[in-house]
């Protein structure tokens, strides 16, 4: 059984934003992913999602607001982080927002040397961090030995995020958590969010 664990969120920007329109995911499997079909299932409980399997030889994903890489430990972890095109950084959750979510690793932390670390803490690239129930960033609460309490960061970007615990396993009141579903739909509200910039760009273009 998985192990729980706390994570607030340490950097976030747009407020949020909603949408009607149905937005498809794409889950991307690899021979060897895992936590596939919970991604899959998490997704599709929520309101205007739709999320679908797409094979790794695939060749387009035109068809997809937002791309999510599952684990795949027992092939590696192949994540092929530059193939994510839209997956959007947890924003729309504000900063300080406690999270409880499952961690289903002992042995996986995250390391970087010191001149990275200054750079993402620097560029505000660090989302996540473990704390405990109390949102307090301690190493008793660190259950893998991460630098710096790390969970998740982000690319300079902001448009690609990674993360170490399981949103897809705390969406369902049925697992004892709901917390996951934020991060979710932190990403439609991120997406649609950025279709309403382009948009208003475009018009300023032809005005």
């Amino acid at each position: 059984m998985p192990a729980w664990s706390s994570m607030t969120i340490t950097q976030s920007s747009v407020p949020p934003l909603f949408t009607e329109l149905m937005m498809r995911f794409a889950v991307i499997q690899f021979p060897g992913s895992n936590c596939d079909q919970d991604c899959i299932a998490a997704i599709n409980e929520l309101d205007g999602l739709h999320a679908d399997y797409v094979w790794h030889k695939e060749t387009s994903l035109d068809d997809f607001d937002a791309i999510v890489l599952p684990g795949g430990f027992a092939y590696g972890d192949y994540l092929r982080c530059g193939a994510i095109a839209r997956f959007s950084p947890i924003i729309g959750c504000p900063k300080g927002t406690l999270f409880r979510l499952p961690v289903a690793h002992g042995e996986g932390c995250f390391f970087a040397d010191a001149a990275t670390l200054r750079e993402l803490n620097a560029n505000r690239q660090v989302i996540l961090r473990y704390s405990d129930s109390k949102g307090r960033i301690v190493p008793e609460a660190n259950p893998n030995g991460s630098i710096e309490n790390i969970a998740g960061i982000c690319n300079r970007q902001r448009n690609v995020f990674g993360l170490m615990p399981h949103p897809d396993r705390a969406s369902d009141a049925r697992l004892g958590s709901m917390d996951g579903a934020k991060i979710f739909r932190s990403m439609v509200q991120t997406i649609s969010a950025n279709r309403a910039t382009d948009k208003s760009e475009r018009v300023k273009q032809v005005a």
